[in-house]
């Protein structure tokens, strides 16, 4: 699915973020609320946080729901709410789940998409704005290429990858079929602020909690391994974009810069001021070894680029986890 040239700005509407008590999500809706839209959010707290609703609601954000997104909930909730926009986030996120459940991750993010897809059309929504993966939908980054575009092959490696590979062909089918408009934004790793790393892979958040707990910060594998960080507020603004505009298709979000998993986690010793003493463990499974995505487009047709370096990113982590502990 290639990205389609802007034709204009819709004014704020309904929007209904699933996945919205989850990392991502709860900043989506948060910067949704505060752009004039009226926001519901549906979310099972499987992996979603309950202190994130409770800041949606101290926010004004009042329409909040637990269901999840594969059953009859959700689509009776979006029949009864009519968004104008569907923003979905809601999915089974790590590989290494997807690896030991394929079937119940399939469930979640294919057979959930679609329900939403469907319950999307015939509540009359406009447009429908999903999240996916700029790493495990393409798989590894073959040595020597310079970086995934939207056009590249999805190669996916892992369960995971192949459901998120399989719900962007059903949003482009969709689209194709049923009218509605369709973007797909194709996340690099994504850190930032609220990520909770009992639910996430990120080596960032789990590096900083290791090193809080007087812990060396593991690796898996040899580290070699790189990935395209970008920070969740330049993410929510490519969601916020996405949903503001008649652009769709396919937009990878991510910075064109690979790093390291070695290079982050020295850097998050750097400004941590811990010691640079890592714990190496075994590869994880199908893991993917390089990523770097092309934002060529969506720098193009959204007029989006991402704004916060690694090292700011990070340095804002701590920063704020510090004000939070004083």
């Amino acid at each position: 699915m290639s990205a389609n040239t802007e034709s204009g700005a819709a004014a704020p509407g309904k929007a209904m973020v699933t996945g919205g008590a989850g990392f991502i999500g709860s900043h989506v809706a948060l910067r949704l609320a505060e752009a004039g839209w009226r926001v519901g959010v549906v979310d099972d707290l499987s992996a979603g946080a309950q202190a994130h609703f409770d800041a949606l609601a101290a926010a004004g954000v009042r329409d909040l729901f637990v269901a999840d997104v594969s059953g009859p909930e959700a689509a009776d909730l979006l029949s009864r709410w009519r968004p104008d926009v569907v923003v979905h986030l809601a999915a089974q996120s790590k590989v290494s789940t997807s690896v030991a459940s394929p079937a119940a991750g399939a469930v979640a993010n294919v057979v959930g998409t679609v329900n939403l897809l469907e319950a999307a059309v015939a509540a009359g929504a406009a447009k429908f704005v999903a999240a996916s993966s700029g790493g495990a939908a393409y798989g590894s980054l073959p040595p020597g290429a310079g970086s995934h575009s939207e056009r590249s092959a999805r190669l996916p490696l892992s369960p995971y990858g192949a459901s998120k590979a399989a719900a962007d062909l059903y949003l482009e089918m969709y689209a194709e079929t049923y009218g509605i408009s369709c973007t797909s934004l194709l996340l690099g790793n994504v850190y930032g602020d609220r990520l909770d790393r009992r639910y996430s892979s990120d080596v960032i958040a789990h590096s900083i909690g290791r090193i809080r707990a007087g812990e060396r910060p593991r690796i898996y594998g040899d580290g070699t391994q790189t990935r395209d960080f970008v920070h969740v507020s330049d993410v929510v603004e490519a969601f916020k974009t996405a949903c503001e505009t008649d652009a769709a298709g396919s937009f990878n979000i991510g910075t064109g810069v690979e790093t390291s998993v070695n290079e982050v986690v020295a850097m998050v010793c750097a400004v941590m001021g811990a010691p640079h003493e890592v714990e190496y463990a075994p590869e994880l499974p199908a893991e993917v070894r390089r990523v770097r995505l092309d934002i060529a487009a969506a720098e193009r047709v959204l007029g989006w680029r991402p704004k916060v370096d690694l090292e700011s990113g990070i340095r804002g982590m701590r920063e704020r986890l510090g004000s939070e502990t004083a």
